[in-house]
């Protein structure tokens, strides 16, 4: 599946692995989402997805990133501060 498919959020690659394309589907349905795959498969591009679609259904929206690392957080920051699709909804740490 190609990421352009996927019209809330443009991924910063052209195709969706085996994994991500299983949930991709849902990404956009009102359904509730327990997301677990091996580390460094793409979760996180799932949840910036999710971002995607409920930033641009809802301009009072607000969304969460919880992870379990510092490190990762500043480095998450950081990349969403420099995409212009979701540092335009606000950004914080």
């Amino acid at each position: 599946m190609r990421t352009s498919d996927y019209h809330y959020y443009r991924a910063p690659f052209s195709e969706y692995n085996v994994a991500q394309r299983a949930a991709v589907p849902f990404l956009d349905k009102d359904t509730n989402l327990v997301i677990s795959f091996a580390t460094a498969v793409g979760k996180t591009v799932l949840a910036e997805c999710c971002f995607g679609y409920h930033l641009s259904i809802d301009d009072l929206c607000r969304v969460a990133y919880v992870c379990p690392f510092r490190s990762l957080g500043s480095e998450k920051y950081d990349d969403w501060q420099a995409n212009t699709q979701l540092a335009g909804h606000g950004v914080v740490l």
